[in-house]
């Protein structure tokens, strides 16, 4: 009677093990490969700072004077010796946001109070009040239409 022994042969103890060795290469491998590629990105990205900088050492550098005033400020602050230019600024924030909201909704009630009636004739006006005819809830259904 011939009994099978609980031991692996040699030649599958040796086929287990070029496997496993397979695998180690394959694992350094990509080991290397991956300190490789981090290298050359890290490499790639030095030189393309340093590329940067130079440029930016070699471009004519654009001068700003502190103190010069915008043209026509000067002829406000003349008129108007209490003139406040943050104020000014902020009106035309207020109106900016006022007039895009009067386009983008077709709604020219937000403008109302903030323009002149001569506003209405320039080109601008002329969009401004033909956007009125615009439904605002464009491409939205109301509740009450059947899908």
């Amino acid at each position: 009677m011939v009994t099978a022994s609980l031991s692996a042969t040699p030649a599958a103890e040796n086929a287990g093990l070029a496997i496993w060795g397979a695998i180690e290469v394959i694992a350094v491998v990509g080991w290397i490969l991956l300190f490789a590629t981090l290298l050359i990105y890290m490499a790639v990205l030095l030189t393309s700072r340093r590329r940067t900088q130079r440029r930016r050492d070699a471009a004519p550098r654009i001068v700003t004077r502190v103190g010069t005033v915008p043209p026509g400020l000067d002829a406000l602050r003349r008129a108007d010796p209490g003139f406040d230019e943050q104020v000014l600024l902020d009106a035309a924030l207020t109106a900016t946001f006022l007039m895009f909201a009067a386009t983008s909704t077709g709604n020219e009630a937000p403008i109302r109070r903030v323009v002149t009636e001569s506003f209405w004739a320039t080109p601008f006006g002329v969009v401004t009040r033909t956007n009125r005819a615009r439904p605002a809830t464009r491409g939205r259904r109301s509740r009450e239409e059947p899908a």
